[in-house]
């Protein structure tokens, strides 16, 4: 009598290898939620710092003040055209809208923050201070400093301070 050998698994192998499988998947899902929810944090930051420059080089071509207008209850902000050409200050009157941003559309899990519990750096605010910020003819800021603060599901945050020139300094502590 001739025996055949019998290839392949037994019904108690297949299943180890799929709850090993199934562990592993279920952490490479939480890291993997993990870093969007960060990574949504960093783009976010990045669409603030570059509408900032936006609407510091409209200011500087345009020849009129323009200014970025923070909502931190509806999670906007709005770029505005003065319209005044003239250096003074532009009151909500007299602005015209040029583009609105949800945080939203920067990925979910992003908000503004009103304030932090610890900054990323030292001297860095840990309150939102800025509620309106407006480019002169020659690109200086109005308020020459603030701190924006942004924060995600997970309790990353993002702490932005710009200066007097338009730059952003930005650092994030990430969860």
């Amino acid at each position: 009598m001739i025996f055949k050998s019998q290839n392949g698994f037994s019904l108690v192998e297949v299943l180890v290898v799929i709850g090993i499988l199934s562990i592993m998947v279920g952490i490479g899902m939480t890291q993997l939620h993990r870093y969007v929810q960060n990574n949504n944090l960093k783009a976010a930051t990045r669409e603030i710092q570059g509408d900032f420059f936006e609407a510091k080089e409209r200011s500087i071509s345009e020849n009129r003040m323009h200014r970025v207008v923070f909502d931190v209850a509806n999670n906007t902000y709005e770029i505005q055209r003065c319209a005044n050409a003239s250096e003074t200050p532009c009151s909500n009157y007299i602005a015209v809208p040029i583009k609105t941003r949800f945080l939203s559309d920067f990925g979910s899990g992003s908000r503004l923050a009103q304030s932090i519990v610890q900054p990323c750096y030292v001297g860095a605010g840990t309150s939102f201070n800025v509620t309106d910020v407006q480019f002169g003819l020659r690109g200086t800021m109005i308020p020459t400093t603030g701190t924006m603060l942004l924060v995600n599901n997970r309790n990353s945050t993002a702490t932005m301070v710009y200066n007097l020139t338009g730059k952003i300094h930005a650092c994030f502590r990430m969860q």
